[in-house]
């Protein structure tokens, strides 16, 4: 007869694996793109909602201040930062 106990290690090891390899193939695309670092934690929100992490929804994500933003005006050319800030 099998052994069909729940392993619950090994559970969290597929989910928490799924959630890398995704996350991973997201900043691949994105960093094809040319997108930024603040773009990146954007990527990383939208996977982690995904897959249903509380934490993804009330942890802000990072921002740059106006001075910074007028300093990296070559981004919005990009089409990198909008209205709100980098997507």
């Amino acid at each position: 007869m099998a052994d069909t106990a729940f392993d619950a290690a090994e559970h969290y090891r597929e989910l928490v694996g799924g959630f890398y390899r995704e996350l991973v193939w997201e900043l691949g695309e994105h960093a094809r793109r040319r997108g930024t670092a603040i773009g990146a934690a954007a990527v990383a929100k939208r996977v982690a909602q995904k897959y249903g992490i509380r934490d993804a929804e009330v942890v802000p994500l990072p921002r740059w201040n106006r001075a910074e933003l007028e300093g990296h005006a070559e981004f919005r050319w990009a089409g990198e930062i909008g209205p709100g800030g980098p997507r």
